[in-house]
Protein backbone atom coordinates (compact mmCIF):
# COMPACT_ATOMS: atom_id res chain seq x y z
CA UNK A 1 0.00 0.00 0.00
CA UNK A 2 3.05 2.49 0.71
CA UNK A 3 4.26 1.53 -2.40
CA UNK A 4 1.07 2.47 -4.50
CA UNK A 5 1.03 5.79 -2.55
CA UNK A 6 4.86 7.19 -3.27
CA UNK A 7 4.01 5.63 -6.56
CA UNK A 8 0.64 7.37 -7.16
CA UNK A 9 2.66 10.95 -5.82
CA UNK A 10 5.18 10.40 -7.70
CA UNK A 11 3.07 10.60 -11.01
CA UNK A 12 0.36 12.72 -10.01
CA UNK A 13 3.11 15.68 -8.96
CA UNK A 14 1.69 18.40 -7.22
CA UNK A 15 -1.99 19.44 -7.86
CA UNK A 16 -2.20 23.84 -8.49
CA UNK A 17 -4.77 25.73 -10.42
CA UNK A 18 -5.68 29.46 -10.35
CA UNK A 19 -8.70 30.21 -9.02
CA UNK A 20 -10.35 33.55 -9.35
CA UNK A 21 -13.69 34.91 -8.56
CA UNK A 22 -15.72 35.83 -12.12
CA UNK A 23 -14.72 39.65 -13.00
CA UNK A 24 -16.87 42.62 -12.18
CA UNK A 25 -15.42 45.76 -13.13
CA UNK A 26 -18.31 47.55 -10.96
CA UNK A 27 -16.85 45.84 -7.91
CA UNK A 28 -13.37 46.52 -9.58
CA UNK A 29 -14.10 50.33 -9.35
CA UNK A 30 -15.21 50.20 -5.87
CA UNK A 31 -12.02 48.17 -5.05
CA UNK A 32 -9.89 50.87 -7.02
CA UNK A 33 -11.76 53.35 -5.40
CA UNK A 34 -10.57 52.02 -1.50
CA UNK A 35 -7.22 51.26 -3.11
CA UNK A 36 -4.92 53.24 -1.45
CA UNK A 37 -3.02 53.71 -4.55
CA UNK A 38 -3.94 56.43 -7.52
CA UNK A 39 -6.29 55.26 -10.44
CA UNK A 40 -7.55 57.20 -13.60
CA UNK A 41 -10.50 55.71 -14.92
CA UNK A 42 -10.43 55.76 -19.02
CA UNK A 43 -12.23 54.69 -22.00
CA UNK A 44 -10.06 53.51 -25.18
CA UNK A 45 -7.68 51.67 -26.63
CA UNK A 46 -3.90 50.96 -26.67
CA UNK A 47 -1.26 50.37 -29.56
CA UNK A 48 1.92 49.41 -28.70
CA UNK A 49 5.28 51.64 -29.06
CA UNK A 50 7.71 49.28 -28.07
CA UNK A 51 8.10 45.61 -29.21
CA UNK A 52 5.73 43.51 -27.02
CA UNK A 53 7.53 40.56 -25.49
CA UNK A 54 6.90 36.98 -26.26
CA UNK A 55 4.79 35.40 -23.32
CA UNK A 56 7.04 33.04 -21.88
CA UNK A 57 4.81 30.89 -19.05
CA UNK A 58 5.56 32.13 -15.64
CA UNK A 59 7.28 35.29 -16.86
CA UNK A 60 5.86 39.01 -16.42
CA UNK A 61 5.87 40.86 -19.28
CA UNK A 62 6.46 44.73 -20.10
CA UNK A 63 6.38 47.63 -22.91
CA UNK A 64 5.71 50.59 -23.29
CA UNK A 65 2.21 52.18 -25.26
CA UNK A 66 -0.03 54.73 -26.10
CA UNK A 67 -3.63 54.87 -24.62
CA UNK A 68 -5.76 56.56 -26.84
CA UNK A 69 -9.15 57.74 -25.33
CA UNK A 70 -10.61 59.89 -22.67
CA UNK A 71 -10.23 59.96 -19.28
CA UNK A 72 -13.66 60.09 -17.43
CA UNK A 73 -13.85 62.27 -14.18
CA UNK A 74 -16.74 63.44 -11.73
CA UNK A 75 -18.36 65.72 -14.79
CA UNK A 76 -18.01 62.78 -17.47
CA UNK A 77 -15.67 62.29 -20.27
CA UNK A 78 -12.28 64.70 -21.16
CA UNK A 79 -11.23 65.36 -24.83
CA UNK A 80 -9.67 62.47 -26.41
CA UNK A 81 -6.04 62.17 -25.68
CA UNK A 82 -2.93 60.58 -26.32
CA UNK A 83 -0.98 59.27 -23.56
CA UNK A 84 1.85 56.95 -22.99
CA UNK A 85 1.18 53.97 -20.68
CA UNK A 86 3.62 51.08 -19.29
CA UNK A 87 1.66 47.86 -19.70
CA UNK A 88 2.47 45.11 -17.33
CA UNK A 89 1.46 41.70 -16.78
CA UNK A 90 1.86 40.34 -13.39
CA UNK A 91 2.18 36.60 -12.97
CA UNK A 92 1.14 33.87 -9.89
CA UNK A 93 3.13 30.56 -10.79
CA UNK A 94 3.12 29.90 -14.33
CA UNK A 95 -0.52 31.93 -14.60
CA UNK A 96 -0.11 35.63 -16.00
CA UNK A 97 -2.38 38.29 -17.25
CA UNK A 98 -2.97 38.62 -20.69
CA UNK A 99 -1.70 41.52 -22.87
CA UNK A 100 -4.36 43.59 -23.80
CA UNK A 101 -5.77 43.42 -27.25
CA UNK A 102 -4.91 46.83 -29.44
CA UNK A 103 -7.73 48.62 -30.94
CA UNK A 104 -10.26 46.82 -29.09
CA UNK A 105 -12.48 49.58 -26.87
CA UNK A 106 -12.08 49.33 -23.14
CA UNK A 107 -12.62 50.61 -19.93
CA UNK A 108 -9.78 50.41 -18.23
CA UNK A 109 -8.28 51.53 -14.43
CA UNK A 110 -5.04 53.54 -15.29
CA UNK A 111 -2.82 53.30 -12.07
CA UNK A 112 -0.75 56.69 -11.35
CA UNK A 113 2.49 55.84 -10.28
CA UNK A 114 4.95 58.89 -9.80
CA UNK A 115 4.20 60.80 -13.05
CA UNK A 116 4.09 57.44 -14.74
CA UNK A 117 0.95 56.09 -15.93
CA UNK A 118 1.05 52.19 -15.55
CA UNK A 119 -2.05 49.48 -17.20
CA UNK A 120 -1.27 46.46 -15.07
CA UNK A 121 -2.81 43.02 -16.45
CA UNK A 122 -3.08 40.57 -13.51
CA UNK A 123 -3.67 36.82 -13.86
CA UNK A 124 -7.16 37.21 -12.08
CA UNK A 125 -8.73 39.93 -14.67
CA UNK A 126 -10.37 43.23 -13.13
CA UNK A 127 -8.17 46.19 -14.65
CA UNK A 128 -10.01 46.56 -17.53
CA UNK A 129 -13.21 45.35 -18.85
CA UNK A 130 -13.39 45.18 -22.96
CA UNK A 131 -16.20 46.27 -25.50
CA UNK A 132 -18.12 47.74 -22.70
CA UNK A 133 -22.19 47.91 -23.53
CA UNK A 134 -23.53 51.76 -23.86
CA UNK A 135 -25.48 50.35 -20.63
CA UNK A 136 -22.27 49.44 -18.75
CA UNK A 137 -20.61 52.86 -19.78
CA UNK A 138 -23.58 54.88 -17.96
CA UNK A 139 -23.36 52.35 -15.17
CA UNK A 140 -20.04 53.43 -14.63
CA UNK A 141 -20.34 56.79 -14.94
CA UNK A 142 -22.81 56.72 -12.23
CA UNK A 143 -20.16 55.16 -10.62
CA UNK A 144 -17.63 58.46 -11.18
CA UNK A 145 -20.41 60.24 -9.73
CA UNK A 146 -21.39 58.68 -6.66
CA UNK A 147 -17.69 57.63 -6.21
CA UNK A 148 -18.48 53.99 -5.56
CA UNK A 149 -20.57 51.51 -8.08
CA UNK A 150 -24.23 50.99 -6.22
CA UNK A 151 -26.03 47.47 -6.58
CA UNK A 152 -27.29 48.28 -10.12
CA UNK A 153 -24.24 49.12 -11.69
CA UNK A 154 -22.47 46.36 -10.17
CA UNK A 155 -25.29 44.12 -11.62
CA UNK A 156 -24.77 45.50 -15.39
CA UNK A 157 -21.56 44.43 -15.28
CA UNK A 158 -22.74 40.54 -13.89
CA UNK A 159 -22.32 38.80 -16.91
CA UNK A 160 -19.20 40.23 -18.51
Amino acid sequence: MLRLTLLLSMLCGPAFALSCKAPNFGENFNEAAAAEEVYSLMYGHIQPADPVPEYQEGKPREFVAAFIGKQLGGSGFSETVTLPVTVKTECVSAWCGPVPPFDEQMLVFIEQVGADLVLTSQACPGTYHLKPSLGQISAVRACMSALQCGAEEISAFADN
